[in-house]
């Protein structure tokens, strides 16, 4: 099915999962590394069980002993167990590690390095080698301007960010921003987005060249992004020290305000330490959206006042401290009667911030 790139039907694929799951007991190494790339071409997700049992086994037989594996399997086996969902642990990850490190960097091909760091973001997993990712920049930076597709070039920086690889001012993100400024064009409003949200995550701007032609090309797109894409934009430039224009800020308010109802709680929070960290909200659309995200905070506060926890409380506390904006005086009410009924659980932390 994976490689003539065709998928069953839906009754035949029920009847194979349920035979598959059935013979467990006589899965081999090869045969599971087998199925975990088809199923994640497949676009299947693996049950706990079923996912729990092959890891287990690939981490055992696949991986154990002295025996090199490939870099191709290392990096779609990988991959297909991000994109199956597959419960990997830790302790898989460093067995899967101590097999990729003993392979020479310079064998891994472009494919090979941008799935094994797409990989290793879904799992939030950061290696504890440093040098083995001093390697896999080194082999990967002269290999970005072959990549012709700008979306693989930005999901490889948002992935980068999440397991915390990008170091400022690095020779990797000159080539990386080399690579991608060619096709700054074609970037869709989701991929700006995703570009500004890894630079609220790693703090880690590309070239101040590629900075500002990205956050010109963002403000052109803010019309066409989402809540949350809008928010990532409003976060990376604030990360950053890139403050947005005024006209900017407009934009992105007036597009905001239809969509802060769907917000979650904590990103609520965020948007106040972003959008009017050190200065007062003046314009009318920047008071309209403060009013409805104030009733939108109190709504979402109140609702969680039953299950109030302490990170949702700091948040909301460190947020508005960050901002110029007063915390509405029903979600202070509101925070401070759960604040004096967990004071008794909460953590000399809380209590002193």
């Amino acid at each position: 099915w994976s490689k003539c790139r065709r998928s069953p039907t839906p009754a035949f694929a029920k009847v194979w999962r349920e035979r598959w799951r059935a013979c467990r007991s006589s899965w081999s190494p090869r045969g599971v590394v087998e199925v975990v790339v088809a199923m994640g071409f497949l676009g299947w997700h693996v049950g706990r069980d079923e996912g729990a049992a092959m890891v287990q086994l690939l981490r055992d037989h696949w991986l154990g002993g002295d025996r090199p594996t490939n870099n191709r399997d290392l990096s779609r086996v990988l991959y297909s167990l991000a994109l199956v969902r597959a419960p990997v642990d830790p302790p898989f990850l460093d067995h899967w590690l101590t097999h990729a490190t003993a392979n020479d960097p310079s064998t891994f091909s472009l494919d090979e390095l941008i799935k094994i760091i797409s990989a290793l973001s879904r799992f939030k997993y950061t290696p504890p080698n440093d040098a083995f990712r001093r390697r896999t920049l080194v082999r990967l930076a002269p290999l970005l301007p072959t990549c012709s597709s700008p979306t693989h070039l930005a999901r490889l920086y948002f992935s980068l960010a999440i397991i915390h690889w990008l170091r400022p001012r690095s020779p990797f993100l000159t080539h990386w921003s080399a690579a991608l400024h060619p096709h700054l064009h074609a970037l869709s409003p989701t991929h700006l987005a995703m570009l500004f949200r890894a630079m609220q995550i790693g703090q880690t701007p590309p070239t101040p060249s590629l900075t500002a032609d990205l956050l010109a090309a963002a403000i052109h797109a803010l019309p066409h992004m989402s809540p949350r894409g809008l928010l990532s934009v409003a976060g990376g430039a604030h990360a950053i020290d890139y403050p947005l224009p005024a006209s900017a800020t407009e934009t992105l308010c007036t597009a905001l305000q239809p969509h802060v109802h769907r917000l979650p709680l904590l990103d609520l929070a965020h948007a106040h330490a972003v959008l009017w960290a050190n200065q007062p909200a003046r314009s009318l659309a920047q008071r309209r959206l403060l009013h409805a995200m104030a009733l939108a905070l109190a709504a979402k506060w109140h609702a969680l006042l039953p299950a109030a926890r302490e990170r949702h409380i700091l948040a909301i506390l460190a947020a508005y401290y960050r901002s110029a904006v007063s915390l509405p005086a029903d979600v202070y009410q509101a925070w401070r009667a759960a604040a004096m009924a967990d004071m008794p659980a909460l953590s000399p932390t809380a209590l002193g911030l």
